[in-house]
This record gives C-alpha cells, sequence and structure tokens, in this order.
C-alpha cells in the first residue's frame, strides 16, 4: 500500500509537466486503464465477498473457518484495490484513462498485491464448496476466478501501459 501511495505521490509531484496531450501520445495499453474498468472489478469482488459472506449460514464463520477466510482475502483484495483507486482519485491522471507512467506502475503494482490474495480465497472456496457443499460457495469460486482474470488483464494493461511509455523499441526478440 505505501509502494503505491508513494508512487502516485512521485507522478504528481514529478511528471507534471509530462501529460500527453494528444492521444497519440499515449500508448493503446492505457486506454484500457479507465476508472470504470476499476469500479467493475470492484463490483465483482462486492459480488465474490457477499457469494462467500452467504455461505457462512451453512457452514458456521468464525475466526478459524475457511469460509471466513475467503472473506478475509476478497475483503484484503479489495481493501487493495480501494487504496489505489482512492490515491488515484487525487491525481489528474486517471481519466478518462490513465496517462502516467508512474501510475501505470502503480496499477501493475496493484495487481501484483491483489492475486495472491485472490488466489487464496479462490482456494478457500473450493474447500468450502467441496466440505460445506454450499451453493454460494461454489458460486464464489466463478467469482473470484472473473475477478483473477479481470485484476490479470488490469496488471497486464498496467505494465504494457509503463513500459510503452520509454519506446519506441526497435530490436525485436
Amino acid at each position: 500500500m505505501k509502494k503505491v501511495l508513494s508512487l502516485l505521490s512521485a507522478a504528481a509531484v514529478l511528471s507534471l509537466n509530462q501529460v500527453p496531450t494528444a492521444s497519440a501520445d499515449i500508448p493503446a495499453a492505457c486506454t484500457h486503464l479507465t476508472p470504470q474498468a476499476f469500479s467493475e472489478l470492484n463490483r465483482t469482488l462486492e459480488r465474490a465477498k457477499s457469494l462467500a459472506i452467504a455461505s457462512c449460514p451453512t457452514a458456521g464463520c468464525g475466526a478459524n473457518y475457511v469460509p471466513q477466510y475467503m472473506i478475509d482475502a476478497v475483503v484484503a483484495a479489495q481493501t487493495s484495490l480501494s487504496t489505489f483507486t482512492t490515491a488515484l482519485a487525487a491525481t489528474p491522471y486517471g481519466t478518462p484513462y490513465i496517462t502516467n507512467a508512474s501510475i501505470s506502475d502503480g496499477v501493475y503494482g496493484t495487481a501484483w498485491d491483489m492475486i495472491p490474495l485472490l488466489y487464496r480465497a479462490r482456494y478457500y472456496s473450493m474447500l468450502s464448496s467441496i466440505y460445506d457443499r454450499h451453493p454460494a460457495s461454489r458460486q464464489a469460486f466463478d467469482a473470484i476466478t472473473h475477478a483473477i482474470d479481470q485484476t490479470e488483464v488490469l496488471g497486464l494493461h498496467g505494465g504494457k501501459c509503463y513500459v510503452d511509455q520509454y519506446g519506441p523499441f526497435t530490436t525485436p526478440f
């Protein structure tokens, strides 16, 4: 979290004169880093959390129970996303999409933070589905998988947006 906030602060201070003025100056990957994309991911995380919570009555959520671990991991991923988007909202670089290399690196870093949490949540949704046999746990598995996919795509575009702002790269592999 501190890394994201420091990246955003550094970007705001150091890059005030580096905002591209024409869309031709902005790598295509950056156009995928929109407030709508972050909102859509948050909606998916909210659905996953709701399904994880719904699996509790049958399973009995508590501090040491599998559905609670699933909930905790989804909430931690949601917190990571929220920390990033809140910090992003305080900069001029997030609309209509991210145009700053340092902030696009922050997208990549946020995805990096979120992915292990989402894998953990999905693992616990698998266990809860098998042992508790609650349909909400199985549905949470699908919602968490969708969140992983969305997070991976945002991370991919964040990385490409970052790297491509330092191109063009002329040497092929």
